[in-house]
């Protein structure tokens, strides 16, 4: 009968027939029934599995999960079914094996720590890897643990925690912030991210950071880009801002007064607007002679009157609304403001004089006789023309009478077309010769003589009133003056450029011409004043204050103690600048008898 020999999971392995022996099915030798001498063979199958093929050479037929001592490499292998992989040892003992092969494991019982061995590299233990943990036992929890940490509504967390000398020193999350159920030291919530312990600082570069000082990274400024800003920006010290690669621009505040300051040597000063979208510079303060210049003539009551404004204005000013003036004394005749009140009386008197002179001359017109159809009175008188004339002239007595003795035939009809010399009655359109527009004499005044001598009177009163400027909106020409008014005085009177000049500082901002001083004066929150005398004193803006070479605070002896501004030169090159409490603010530390003389104990050193 034969034997059918199957695995352990029920697959055939072989079938020995009777009397038979199966070498070849696997590494043992396999009987069938009745085989001659079988007690042989068994035992030694028995001694093959015990020591587990003890050999240098792998066993024939091996099959999945065969054990094989290697006894060349004393390492036990097993076969995997298409390959043999090696068992390592493993022990456990408070020190290291002695008798080792590569791939051995030891336990370390007393640490509580497991090794590898690799057989060359010398490690803490010649030989031995540490697998892990990479803390002892003596020292605590040290490393990555993954942990779950429940929160305050008991919804569960998966976390990495990171521990040193069992303390937990960070917690690696990718849930959203979370508080702990159970408050854990250092952690009072759990932010998504790396968390480290509260007071503990990360050291090193980072490449990026969402927060500084517990406040979001967006809302700081840098260095090296342009940035908008906000919220104020608040300066608190009196030595200001400083722009410009050569720090060329400073403001600052002296005794509560705002001052700019260009500290370039010759640096000119220049104040932009923004008008209508163009960048147009309205103040303009030169380095050089410290003269100021604004972009364009006033238009408003208070604007800047440049000297060119004032010197359009002297010439052919233009008043509006109702100017007044001081009335000159009647009978002036010069360049000085004729008011209404001077007109007016200058009227009164040329209407009393051309009334007068009107009176006269129609006194006169009425003696005179019409060139058309005159009636004479009196005794008229005539050139008496030469004997013969026949013609439109007038014939006097002579004539008529040398005309009677020369031609006695004459008839009494021919007399009777003649006007008698004594009161001759005219008829027709008698003419006679017009005498000069001077002649005041009894010369027969024609028509002619009469129109022109009204017509000059009229233009004489004419040409008077021509001269005049009317008393409402006057507009006058030339150089018109006006007396200067008291300093101070506030009513209508006309202000002449004295005037003005003398009392500049009655407005918010005042510019001194002929001279080189230069304040403007803020009557706000603080007083800014920029004076140029010469040279530039102050500069000032909002922001601050600082003082220019020259100005008050500038260059103060070694261990001066007063009230006075300290410019950055004496702070710098201070002797005490290390004497007690001292504060230094650079971007290195002090150096040891360089700029650190006369240190004492609580100096200390800003780094910006």
């Amino acid at each position: 009968m034969s034997y059918t020999i199957t695995k352990t999971d029920g697959a055939v392995l072989t079938t020995i027939i009777d009397g038979t022996v199966d070498n070849t099915s696997s590494s043992l030798i396999l009987l069938g029934r009745n085989y001659s001498n079988y007690g042989q063979y068994m035992a030694n199958d028995l001694v093959w599995l015990l020591e587990n093929f003890s050999n240098p050479t792998a066993p024939l037929k091996p099959m999945a999960g065969q054990l094989w001592w290697n006894n060349s490499t004393n390492l036990l292998q097993i076969f995997n079914g298409t390959g043999w992989k090696s068992v390592s040892a493993a022990t456990s003992n408070s020190i290291a094996p002695v008798t080792t092969t590569v791939g051995d494991q030891w336990w370390d019982s007393v640490n509580q720590q497991l090794y590898a061995y690799n057989g060359t590299t010398p490690y803490n233990i010649a030989g031995w890897v540490l697998i892990g943990p990479a803390y002892s036992s003596g020292q605590g929890k040290s490393g990555p643990v993954w942990e779950v940490i429940k929160d305050t509504i008991g919804t569960n967390h998966h976390v990495l925690s990171i521990y040193l000398d069992n303390v937990r020193t960070g917690i690696i999350s990718t849930d959203s912030v979370f508080t702990p159920n159970v408050a854990i030291a250092g952690f009072t919530t759990i932010q998504t991210g790396n968390n480290l312990r509260i007071g503990d600082t990360l050291w090193g570069t980072a490449s990026n950071s969402n927060m500084l000082g517990g406040v979001t990274s967006s809302t700081f400024v840098s260095r090296n880009v342009d940035n908008t800003f906000v919220g104020n920006i608040v300066v608190s010290n009196d030595d200001g801002i400083t722009v410009g690669h050569l720090q060329q621009l400073t403001t600052a505040v002296s005794n509560n007064d705002g001052v700019i300051r260009n500290n370039y040597l010759n640096g000119d000063l220049r104040f932009y607007v923004n008008v209508l979208g163009s960048t147009t510079e309205a103040l303009h303060i030169e380095g050089t002679t410290g003269m100021v210049s604004v972009a364009a003539d006033p238009v408003i009551g208070l604007g800047i009157a440049t000297k060119q404004f004032v010197d359009a204005k002297s010439i052919s000013p233009v008043f509006t609304g109702v100017p007044t003036s001081p009335t000159m004394p009647s009978g002036t005749a010069n360049t000085a403001i004729a008011t209404t009140e001077f007109v007016s009386a200058a009227n009164v008197a040329m209407t009393s004089f051309v009334t007068s002179e009107l009176i006269t001359t129609n006194a006169n017109v009425s003696l005179k006789a019409n060139t058309l159809s005159p009636v004479f009175a009196g005794v008229p008188t005539a050139p008496t023309m030469p004997s013969g004339t026949a013609n439109t002239a007038i014939a006097t007595t002579a004539f008529v009478s040398g005309a009677v003795a020369d031609s006695t035939a004459n008839t009494n009809s021919g007399l009777s077309l003649k006007a008698p010399l004594l009161s001759p009655n005219l008829s027709g359109t008698p003419t006679a010769p017009t005498a000069a527009s001077t002649d005041s004499s009894t010369t027969l005044a024609t028509t002619a003589f009469v129109s022109g001598a009204v017509a000059d009177s009229t233009a004489n009163t004419n040409s008077g009133l021509s001269l005049k400027a009317n008393i409402l909106s006057p507009v006058f020409a030339g150089v018109p003056t006006a007396p200067t008014m008291p300093s101070g005085t506030a009513n209508t009177a006309i202000a002449t450029t004295a005037f003005v000049m003398n009392n500049s500082g009655l407005f918010p901002n005042k510019i001194y011409q002929g001279n080189s001083a230069f304040t403007l004066i803020d009557n706000g929150a603080g007083t800014a004043n920029l004076t140029i005398d010469g040279n530039a004193v102050m500069t000032a803006t909002i922001s601050g204050v600082n003082l220019m070479n020259g100005a008050t605070g500038y260059n103060q002896p070694d261990g001066t103690n007063n009230t006075t501004l300290a410019t950055t030169s004496f702070v710098q090159t201070a002797a005490n600048l290390w004497g007690g409490s001292a504060k230094f603010v650079a971007d290195a530390a002090p150096i040891a008898g360089v700029n650190d003389t006369g240190s004492k104990n609580g100096d200390f050193w800003f780094q910006y």
